[in-house]
């Protein structure tokens, strides 16, 4: 009989824990918005299709390959990925990882100075890849997953950054 008591109350117990419980999550879904109003906050925005069905602005993407760039010279550069633009760099900057649709391996990557001088360039054919170029005016890394460790090359060339003011309008 006494077992029977213990059993009881143990139930009864249980009972009320899950009944607390059950009251606490009506609680929270009550007082969250409805699920299409939760889903739009914190999905981002669908850009709308043109008559032609190309979007009417750039999608960022999370490629299954990343690329990123870091631009630590003196001059705004243009990153180019198979002959198309991607991303344009203000001088001191890293894209790690540049947000923009990027086609399948293997890559053509060039880094070029906004008069069109090419400061760096490099071929990822697979992922991990890394690459380093000091130049006289900084140094250009691009790599895809790992990126460049260690200290500078060298000092780079005279003249291998083209013109010789510091930046121009992207």
């Amino acid at each position: 009989m006494v077992h029977d008591d213990l059993s009881h109350a143990s139930t009864a117990k249980v009972a009320g824990i899950v009944l607390k419980g059950a009251f606490a999550l009506l609680f929270v879904v009550a007082c969250s918005p409805a699920s299409s109003e939760a889903s739009a906050v914190n999905s981002p925005p669908t850009p709308a299709l043109s008559s032609t069905g190309s979007t009417s602005h750039p999608v960022p993407s999370s490629p299954s390959t990343p690329l990123s760039v870091w631009n630590d010279t003196d001059r705004i550069v243009r990153v180019l990925v198979n002959g198309v633009a991607v991303t344009v760099m203000n001088a001191k900057t890293e894209q790690d990882p540049i947000v923009a649709p990027l086609p399948e391996l293997p890559w053509q990557i060039v880094v070029e100075a906004m008069d069109g001088t090419p400061l760096a360039t490099a071929t990822v054919a697979q992922s991990p890849s890394s690459y380093r170029f000091d130049l006289s005016c900084g140094r250009i890394d691009i790599w895809s997953r790992v990126p460049v460790l260690g200290p500078p090359n060298g000092p780079g060339s005279p003249g291998d950054c083209g013109a010789s003011t510091a930046s121009s309008s992207p």
